[in-house]
């Protein structure tokens, strides 16, 4: 059986600026963004400079992160994981999977 989303329900009633990001996520997963879309997506690129988004910030530590790499977004969930698992007081426990670490 194949089930086909087509309607993003995480974001479905929020504000209007959490409406104009959905829109962007959905024209990024087409390939059909706007000027509009880049623009905010890269307005949350994070970095050092005083104007870019911090990962530091508790308002972001459980997200999910974009990366331009799978080594990146590796390393991330894998540091993520293990903050998450402190932050609820469950053990994190890894396991091999085809000679891969991975996290349950």
């Amino acid at each position: 059986m194949v089930v086909i989303l087509r309607q993003n329900m995480r974001q479905k009633s929020q504000t209007p600026e959490d409406a104009k990001f959905r829109t962007a996520l959905e024209n990024m997963r087409y390939k059909s963004c706007t000027d509009e879309d880049i623009a905010l997506l890269r307005s949350r690129i994070s970095g050092t400079s005083e104007s870019k988004p911090k990962l530091s910030v508790p308002q972001f530590r459980h997200v999910s992160i974009i990366t331009a790499l799978n080594a990146h977004r590796d390393k991330i969930n894998e540091f993520g994981s293990k903050k998450f698992a402190s932050d609820m007081g469950t053990p994190l426990i890894s396991f091999l999977l085809k000679g891969q670490v991975a996290f349950r």
